[in-house]
């Protein structure tokens, strides 16, 4: 028969209101029913324990799956990194921007946003107008000043360039 904890504790609280009934008289009766009841509530503690211990050992398997996977993962997005560098190193060889397979087609696609900018000077030796009150580049100012051919000039010397767009490998 299964016993609830919260059933346990009713029928302690029933022998407990017998025994203060009976003037704390322990009978037969009395000391065998919480003989059962506290052979139960031992039972109901060792069950309880090992449902903790297999939980706990579930749990622990579970993050050690969870870190598992997170490193399969991990493998995976490098294997798509080098893949698709290999694709787009073979396009660049070939002087192709596209390659056609059976179903899909590897396009070599320019990034999106901003060119990158390389910054030739430390931030301290940019002009004023070029910088920002932490003394950092201040990128937007020098992109707005590159002229035709990308460069910044400050007092006859190139403090900055603009730089060709990275590329990127898309199926579609």
């Amino acid at each position: 028969m299964t016993t609830s904890l919260y059933e346990l504790a009713a029928d302690f609280a029933a022998l407990e209101a017998a025994l203060t009934d009976s003037g704390g008289e322990w009978t037969p009766s009395v000391e065998a029913a919480f003989a059962v009841i506290g052979e139960l509530e031992a039972e109901k503690v060792d069950s309880y324990r090992a449902v903790v211990a297999q939980l706990e050992a579930h749990s622990t398997a579970c993050r050690g799956e969870a870190e598992a996977f997170q490193a399969k993962g991990n493998v995976a997005s490098n294997a798509v990194k080098r893949l698709k560098t290999r694709l787009q190193d073979y396009l660049v060889a070939t002087g192709r921007t596209e390659v056609k397979g059976n179903i899909w087609r590897a396009v070599l696609t320019a990034n999106g946003g901003k060119p990158p900018l390389t910054v030739l000077v430390s931030p301290e030796a940019l002009p004023e107008l070029y910088q920002r009150p932490r003394i950092e580049a201040d990128t937007e100012a020098l992109r707005a000043a590159a002229g035709e051919d990308g460069l910044v000039l400050a007092d006859g010397r190139e403090i900055a360039r603009i730089e060709p767009r990275g590329q990127h490998v898309r199926f579609r």
